[in-house]
């Protein structure tokens, strides 16, 4: 009676009958109401018997008219109750978050477009929360999970590996010389790059293994299940050799390099995080020892750490505290054994650990960018003392004065104008500086040294290749670099006349800067066997102990004094009657 089939099959309620039907229902209630308080004032003012059976049968009336109201009420209830039961349950669900729940179509219209509103909300609400998800666990670039999922995956390992009582290892990965990269070639190419890497590590592991990548050229690998030590080194292994050949990026291939440092959980009894630093820490000891290689962590790495946070703290406070100090160490031309100049080198008087030799600390200091404030200090105070040194010894040649730049100093950006600044503020004439670069920091970019070579050249500064041998030079940029000279590394000295490599490379390096018309300077002569063979290659200026020992300002200035009142005196001519200058 209230409900019709459409034309597309559905029941539909008939809402017009409603009204009429309510109001009928309505009605037949009041008159039942009025009959029977009339037939009830009756009765109380002596109706008998015949009373009692009207009122009987009115009696009857109101429960026929009852019944029929609830019968009605079930009949809607019926087809309503059930679907809206639904919609609550699953409305119930979406603010608990479970957006999977759906709810079935209704035999009646109005409740079905509700029902299919809902479906679509909460099919969008689930679309949303998928792409949330990725945002939130996985990295965009590459596809593979980032930081946050890394750690609860490994967080989830270890514990399974305390149940089971098995070992659990990290990979820290991390690409070589990836700035290269983005500076030569553009970012698009780095990112090409890391996509590449990304796949080639995926492609090493074994089932079950996991890898992320935590941001920039650094990626993490979780491996489970590992029976011994080897199961860590092959997956290292295989993924140093993915790597070992060519890649195509920005259409140009290339060679990236990988260093790993690896660390390895026994039985589970350790912290996502505590893992992570310490494979991180084997990396940086992998990278060291030579890139494109692997360093498993142990305890002596995590000393020397330690030891590396305390010497970067200190070194800060060095800065502040005025804690350093130049040695100057004389170089020597070899035709007339005169000091020509000094090469300054940086010491740092610790207040706990005593005088600190270079090798001691300047690494820290590189990392850390620190040797950029530094160098600028040493460069300052070295042209003050060697200004000072010219002016208190007008009759002799001028001296000259080395200083050497680090790889982060050479890629300063403001080093051509700091240097400018310096040379205007101690007034030194830019001949008597020479700046010792070594062939690693001129070879990182090639075409940008030579840009940044030239622009130090037209300071009027001259320039040096410092450890001459050492690095991996392509002589067409050495040909192209504006060099005054190069200075051979006393590694090769050492071997002079003793091993025949050594003798044949620095003979041929002092042939090479001949012929490039540049000087060459021998570093660490030692003995007069080594300065015989030295002069007989034809080397113009030496460098080492055994023309003295690097000594601090006041010590070489009484060296100089010295060497002054020689030349005084051969200079003087004794005549009848005294000593005349010539």
């Amino acid at each position: 009676m209230f409900w019709f089939r459409a034309a597309d099959g559905r029941l539909r309620i008939k809402w017009r009958l409603l009204g009429p039907v309510a109001l009928i229902i309505g009605w037949a209630a009041a008159t039942a109401g009025i009959v029977s308080d009339m037939l009830l004032t009756r009765l109380e003012t002596g109706g008998g018997a015949m009373g009692g059976e009207r009122l009987m049968l009115v009696g009857s009336v109101m429960a026929i008219l009852m019944i029929t109201l609830i019968v009605l009420g079930l009949i809607l209830s019926y087809d309503l109750a059930g679907p809206l039961r639904s919609m609550v349950d699953a409305a119930g669900a979406f603010v608990q978050g479970d957006y999977g729940r759906r709810l079935d179509p209704s035999s009646i219209h109005e409740l079905n477009v509700i029902s299919g509103a809902m479906n679509q909300m909460a099919q969008q609400m689930q679309a949303q929360m998928v792409e949330l998800r990725q945002q939130a666990f996985y990295d965009p670039l590459t596809g593979l999970p980032n930081r946050a999922l890394f750690l609860d995956r490994l967080h989830r390992a270890l514990s399974r590996a305390r149940r089971k009582q098995t070992a659990v290892a990290v990979m820290y990965l991390d690409l070589d010389n990836f700035k290269l990269v983005n500076d030569s070639l553009g970012h698009k190419a780095g990112d090409e790059l890391l996509v590449h890497l990304g796949q080639r590590i995926q492609a090493c592991l074994r089932t079950g293994d996991s890898a992320a990548r935590l941001g920039g050229d650094e990626f993490t690998v979780l491996l489970e299940q590992l029976a011994d030590v080897g199961d860590v080194v092959r997956v290292a292994e295989r993924i140093l050799d993915q790597l070992r050949g060519p890649v195509v990026v920005g259409g140009q291939e290339m060679y990236a390099g990988l260093s790993i440092g690896i660390t390895i959980c026994a039985a589970g009894a350790c912290e996502p995080g505590d893992l992570l630093r310490e494979a991180d820490v084997a990396m940086y000891r992998a990278k060291r020892q030579g890139k494109g290689s692997y360093a498993i962590f142990n305890s002596s790495m995590e000393a020397h750490v330690t030891e590396r946070l305390a010497i970067e703290t200190d070194l800060r406070r060095a800065v502040e505290r005025n804690e350093f100090i130049i040695h100057y160490q004389p170089i020597v031309g070899l035709d007339d054994d005169e000091i020509e100049g000094v090469e300054a080198l940086l010491r740092w008087e610790h207040p706990q650990r005593g005088l600190l030799l270079p090798h001691e600390f300047l690494a820290v200091a590189e990392e850390t960018g620190m040797i950029v404030p530094i160098g600028r200090w040493v460069m300052r105070e070295a042209c003050h003392q060697l200004r000072t040194w010219q002016l208190s010894l007008p009759d002799r040649r001028p001296l000259g004065l080395s200083v050497n730049l680090s790889v982060r100093q050479f890629n300063d950006p403001l080093l051509v104008n700091a240097i400018m600044a310096i040379l205007h503020e101690t007034g030194l004439d830019p001949s008597s500086l020479t700046l010792e670069i070594t062939e690693t920091a001129a070879m990182e970019d090639g075409e940008a040294a030579v840009t940044k070579l030239r622009a130090l050249k037209m300071l009027g500064v001259r320039l040096a290749m410092d450890d001459f041998g050492t690095g991996f030079s392509a002589l067409s940029y050495l040909k192209r670099f504006p060099m005054d000279m190069i200075k051979i590394d006393q590694s090769f000295t050492r071997g002079l006349g003793t091993v025949e490599e050594d003798t044949a490379i620095v003979r041929a390096a002092i042939a090479f800067a001949k012929s490039l018309s540049l000087r060459v300077t021998t570093e660490g002569i030692e003995t007069p066997e080594q300065l015989a063979w030295v002069r007989r290659l034809g080397s113009n200026c030496g460098q080492g102990f055994h023309f003295a020992r690097p000594m601090c300002a006041a010590a070489i200035g009484q060296v100089f004094a010295s060497q002054q009142r020689a030349l005084v005196e051969r200079r003087a001519v004794p005549v009848a009657g005294g000593v005349v200058a010539v």
